[in-house]
This record gives structure tokens, C-alpha cells and sequence, in this order.
């Protein structure tokens, strides 16, 4: 028995099968991983570049309304100063 063999002792029991070690196995070369690789790196870097840009384009409108909205209140504060001094 070869050490393959042994490897599979106890999944052939559960399984009541026999391991066949002399199974021919087709390997590929693959030699676009290199090109693949970089290929995805490219295409990570490049979306976390416009992700970062998105975010930063959503802080910059939540800064915008923000003041605007702080401004609104301010006003209002105002107007209700000057309309209603007993409050104040």
C-alpha cells in the first residue's frame, strides 16, 4: 500500500469505495497567472482609488449640508431673537 493509499484508508471505509492511486491526472501549465495577477492588481488598485474618491466626495456633501444646515439654524435663531426678545 502506498502512502497515497494510506491517506485514503478511512474515507474508502466510510464511503465503501476503493481508492484508484493509477487514475491518470491532467496538469495544466498555466502561465497567464503572472499576467492574471497583475491584471487584478491593477483592477483592486483602481477601485480603491474611486472608492476613496467616492468617499471623499460624500463627506464633502455631508460638510456642505451641514453648514448649510447650521447656518439655517443660526438664522432662525436670529429671526427668533428679533421677533420674540422676551424668549431671549
Amino acid at each position: 500500500m502506498s502512502d497515497i493509499e494510506k491517506h485514503f484508508t478511512k474515507i474508502n471505509e466510510a464511503l465503501d469505495t476503493e481508492f484508484v492511486s493509477d487514475v491518470p491526472v491532467k496538469v495544466e501549465e498555466n502561465t497567464s497567472i503572472e499576467m492574471s495577477v497583475d491584471v487584478d492588481y491593477s483592477t483592486v488598485r483602481n477601485n480603491l482609488y474611486n472608492l476613496v474618491a467616492t468617499g471623499n466626495d460624500a463627506v464633502e456633501h455631508i460638510l456642505s449640508l451641514a453648514k448649510a444646515s447650521d447656518f439655517s439654524l443660526k438664522l432662525r435663531s436670529d429671526i427668533a431673537a428679533i421677533t420674540h426678545p422676551s424668549f431671549f
